[in-house]
């Protein structure tokens, strides 16, 4: 069965006329007290989170509807229903625009209480419903739930919505049976690997100097509009007026926090300890320390033109 990626996307959009019908889903959805009618649900299917050769469905339940062009204008699977849905996780729902988050957005990895009966591949049509019990995973009973940065929620909800895109999947990659073994250091495809992941991490400014701060997101050509859009929400989040200064002080503790992230996902001493390539893909073994220890991989390769360009990384695992 294919792996569910299930957003609860509680919008206040009002677009243009909506694709579907009101009543597509059913059900309310009340966070820490307030509650909002869900009468929209719109469903998508797309590459898979974790593997992009697989398909995944998206399902977005709404209060308001969804333009028809949006759906159609989205220029990705992740991207339907607006940029702040970009960060999706894998099998469970992301919550967006309820009143009863303040401006907030909770993202939770479980999916207590979601039944997909119809699961594809014209239609997804089942319930969701949240649960009073840890246990009660598949088994949602409308109970308060904890969903995380100190929140509750309940919710019951019944859809049956049309898959109304469904966006590609990635090919797979695949050496022929031209393929012939790379020599030491993986040739040009192993040189491409380790000019394009095991980079020097630009240097972050200085954290704690709001100057510097502004002076490298200035840099990075973040434009006045771009503060003070940064301030505004940033305001609305904590409920009330922030200062430039305390702006850029939230910025800057979300550079540290990116810059320690980047620290620990790049690689070094990278190595390229076999491979094999024919005239469009490679597939090589790599080592490099991450987080300390050293690590093997294998990546996938595909010819852009003249150039190798990293497709796929795999699982890092530890070295033997």
């Amino acid at each position: 069965m294919f792996k569910r990626t299930l957003v609860a996307l509680l919008t206040a959009f009002v677009l243009l006329p909506a694709l579907i019908a009101a009543d597509s889903a059913q059900g309310t959805f009340t966070v820490d007290g307030k509650t909002i009618k869900l009468r929209y649900a719109y469903a998508v299917s797309g590459p898979d989170t974790f593997d992009e050769t697989k398909k995944a469905y998206l399902l977005i339940l709404s209060d308001k509807p969804i333009a028809a062009a949006d759906i159609k204008a989205a220029d990705s699977f992740v991207g339907l229903g607006g940029k702040s849905a970009r960060s999706l996780m894998q099998t469970g729902m992301a919550i967006e625009h309820h009143p009863g988050l303040n401006g907030a957005e909770i993202q939770e990895s479980a999916n207590w209480g979601l039944t997909v009966p119809t699961l594809g591949p014209d239609r997804l049509k089942g319930t969701f419903a949240s649960s009073s019990s840890m246990m009660g995973k598949g088994q949602g009973d409308g109970g308060k739930q904890e969903i995380g940065m100190g929140h509750s929620a309940q919710f019951k909800i019944s859809f049956d919505a049309p898959v109304e895109r469904n966006f590609p999947l990635e090919p797979k990659y695949e050496l022929s049976s031209s393929a012939k073994k790379l020599p030491s250091g993986g040739g040009e495809p192993g040189k491409a690997w380790v000019a394009q992941t095991c980079k020097a991490i630009p240097a972050a400014p200085n954290t704690k100097d709001p100057k510097a701060v502004e002076k490298y997101l200035r840099d990075q050509g973040m434009t006045d509009k771009d503060l003070n859009d940064e301030i505004a929400r940033q305001s609305k989040l904590k409920g009330h007026p922030v200062t430039k200064d305390e702006a850029i002080k939230g910025m800057a503790d979300m550079i540290s926090a990116m810059s320690q992230l980047a620290a620990a996902m790049t690689p070094t001493d990278c190595k390229v300890l076999s491979g094999s390539a024919d005239d469009k893909v490679a597939i090589i073994q790599v080592e490099g320390t991450m987080s300390g220890q050293k690590q093997q991989t294998d990546v996938t390769l595909i010819k852009d033109g003249s150039a190798w360009v990293v497709k796929k990384t795999g699982a890092w695992r530890s070295g033997k």
